[in-house]
């Protein structure tokens, strides 16, 4: 009987692309777990082993049935074990989610946002559209670039010396991360930042409470286009991360206008962001950006070095961070 199932499979059309489907219903499989989980509070629960009923009883859960098969699908993607009558995390993931923010905004954007994109991409084809998405998932997105920490982190440092006291402003400041580690860097590293976006100025206000940097910096709801906050003031080092798709090519080189304004005589500007190429995470992002209102798609480098020149910057440098993806730029004034 296996024998016979086998020799039909080997025999039927698109044998590859039937393949296929088993990795994309792994892929959907782990998506609507993570996200269920995520959203149900499941896996801060079993940071302890928990049975079935005290899972069910703590999490108010009222469809036992529909929790039975989702353990299960978290069993079968060995995210989950089931163990002496208790389930437990077993998985990477599941043990990530349990405190991983930026993980866990990955898995709401692409699961809220992104496959949002994935149902509609035809509509926005044929109709010449875009979603209204910012709106909406502006916090989540704030938190879940913060991904890209580690690679931005190593930059800053590689551009800014400890020995040196700077005025910093930084344009789209996102979940404010960054803000601590300019003061990690020099506790008298001081200025501001802005971002469009009310949710990630909330989230950014916070984090500044958090780490007890208020002294240092002040996050503010303004137009980077044209800043009215800011209109009088310089400073050394003006920085914008993961934020060129915010901008059209025209709107680009107004950008580096007012920053080149903002700046200070031998003032710098350093941005790190994702580039256009063939890869795949540029590939994803590309559409993701390209069917979202207000935003663009992916800017080639050579654009934004040419774009740079234009605006007046004098040494643009080019800063390899992690792969073609993903790089820095420093530009002095």
């Amino acid at each position: 009987m296996i024998f016979r199932s086998i020799k039909n499979l080997l025999l039927s059309k698109d044998l590859s692309a039937q393949l296929k489907i088993f990795g994309i219903m792994k892929f959907e499989g782990s998506l609507i777990f993570y996200h269920a989980g995520i959203q149900t509070g499941l896996f801060k629960i079993l940071s302890k082993p928990l049975t079935f009923e005290q899972l069910a009883l703590s999490l108010k859960i009222s469809n036992r049935q529909l929790l039975s098969s989702l353990l299960d699908l978290g069993c079968s993607l060995k995210e989950l074990k089931l163990r002496d009558g208790k389930y437990q995390l077993k998985g990477s993931m599941a043990h990530a989610f349990v405190d991983n923010t930026p993980l866990t905004e990955i898995i709401r954007e692409t699961v809220l946002y992104h496959a949002d994109i994935a149902s509609r991409l035809d509509t926005y084809l044929l109709k010449n559209e875009k979603g209204d998405y910012l709106k909406d998932f502006g916090g989540i997105i704030a938190e879940s670039s913060r991904i890209l920490e580690p690679m931005i982190k190593a930059c800053i440092y590689h551009c800014i010396k400890k020995r040196e006291q700077l005025t910093i402003l930084e344009f789209g400041c996102g979940s404010g991360e960054y803000l601590k580690y300019y003061v990690d860097i020099n506790k008298n590293n001081s200025g501001m930042a802005i971002d469009i976006d009310a949710s990630a100025v909330a989230i950014a206000q916070k984090k500044l409470k958090e780490n007890n940097i208020e002294a240092n910096f002040t996050v503010i709801q303004d137009n980077m286009m044209n800043p009215e906050i800011i209109k009088d003031k310089t400073f050394d080092l003006i920085t914008s991360f993961s934020n060129m798709h915010y901008f059209s090519d025209d709107d680009r080189i107004k950008l580096f206008g007012v920053i080149h304004k903002h700046l200070n005589k031998n003032g710098r500007l350093l941005l790190a962001t994702g580039f256009k190429n063939k890869s795949l995470s540029s590939s994803y992002y590309d559409i993701i950006f390209s069917a979202t209102h207000g935003l663009y798609q992916l800017p080639r480098i050579e654009d934004v070095v040419r774009d740079l020149k234009k605006s007046g910057f004098t040494h643009v440098k080019i800063i390899n961070i992690f792969d073609k993806s993903f790089k820095g730029i420093s530009a002095f004034k």
